[in-house]
């Protein structure tokens, strides 16, 4: 038997990937830049993967053909040279040559319409990843995972009378998605046991499976002055988990958030800020559950910065009429502790524009 893990991490390449901290099913550079907080501030139509009840704040109708998000780590073009290396010969002696090396990409593609508190997204979602660990025993966590699906959404604000300077708004969204693939640890054994790679691969990722899940959120909105709002917001994203047909599809796990906003309008300048408390329910330590972000936005530029999981976030977006791009760099923390497993990684995101 000739056995290639780096074949068999290429053969993957047709579903499954999992992080801890991946819980949307589309990548968003903004959120990512801003160090994953969003919760509370919640203003634009990402509040449809973040939290609905944001999409009160949407005012006129946009369509989104083409978004399109790609990241990965900083380290996968070395890890992707060593893996290559060590495999073309494969003995297991060779294996301590991989130990904390790590390979990660997510792409993901989403066409959106939204409308006054309402938006509707078919979003399509890969993610890729090896990671290897533990030089006693060594281990091996294959990721290989494709999503793909429609998720929709709807929020209504309340008034306490027309002319009031606060509001609060309830949103919820539903989803109805398909996926195949997930995040396998292996041994050494199980490697040392693979017969037909292309088999095994099939195996491990099972059959395309749906699921069906929803996002409830809450959002409140006090004018502060005559340029600012200050913002609080709860969301319980993937209520009850969103579960697939098939076990060998993984789970999406609930995500219980609070978070505070606060945004500020200028002549030609947007200044906001965000602070996240996410995961509340999740095992994991408190630093995995912080996220805070600021961001000055111009009719042309935008400038990101944050901690997402006390990793610093930063970016740079640039909005050019119908193309908007963005590219940001965030460190993720992929076990339950702060730097037990941090992947340090780079995001590309350009979305097309067109009014309706």
């Amino acid at each position: 038997m000739a056995l290639s893990l780096f074949a068999i991490f290429f053969l993957m390449l047709t579903p499954n990937a999992h992080a801890q901290e991946q819980v949307s099913p589309i990548g968003l550079s903004r959120l990512q830049g801003m160090g994953g907080a969003g919760v509370g501030l919640a203003d634009d139509e990402q509040a449809l993967f973040i939290n609905p009840a944001g999409l009160s704040s949407i005012k006129n109708r946009r369509f989104r053909p083409l978004t399109l998000y790609l990241e990965g780590d900083v380290n996968i073009y070395n890890s992707y040279k060593d893996s290559s290396d060590v495999f073309k010969d494969f003995q297991v002696s060779k294996l301590n040559e991989l130990m904390g090396k790590t390979l990660y990409f997510r792409g993901s593609a989403n066409t959106m319409i939204a409308l006054p508190n309402f938006a509707i997204s078919f979003l399509g979602d890969v993610q890729y990843s090896l990671l290897t660990r533990n030089q006693v025993n060594p281990e091996f966590r294959l990721g290989y995972q494709y999503t793909n699906g429609l998720q929709a959404g709807f929020s209504h604000a309340f008034k306490s009378s027309k002319n009031a300077e606060d509001e609060l708004r309830i949103g919820v969204a539903g989803k109805m998605l398909f996926r195949r693939g997930g995040y396998n640890d292996l041994t050494t054994s199980d490697l040392l046991a693979i017969g037909d790679e292309q088999s095994f691969v099939a195996d491990l990722a099972g059959p395309w499976a749906r699921g069906f899940g929803f996002d409830i959120g809450s959002q409140y909105i006090r004018k502060v002055g005559r340029i600012s709002n200050a913002s609080a917001g709860f969301s319980i994203r993937d209520v009850a988990n969103t579960r697939f047909s098939s076990y060998k599809a993984d789970q999406i796990p609930m995500n219980i958030s609070l978070g505070l906003g606060w945004k500020s309008e200028l002549d030609f300048l947007s200044l906001s800020a965000a602070l996240d408390y996410q995961n509340l329910t999740a095992a994991t330590e408190w630093t995995n559950r912080l996220h805070f972000g600021l961001e000055a936005a111009t009719p042309i530029f935008r400038v990101f910065a944050g901690l997402n999981q006390l990793y610093f976030s930063y970016g740079l977006g640039v909005d050019l009429w119908l193309i908007r791009m963005s590219l940001v760099t965030y460190t993720a923390e992929q076990g339950t502790s702060f730097r037990q497993r941090p992947s340090q990684r780079v995001a590309y995101q350009l979305e097309l524009k067109l009014p309706l």
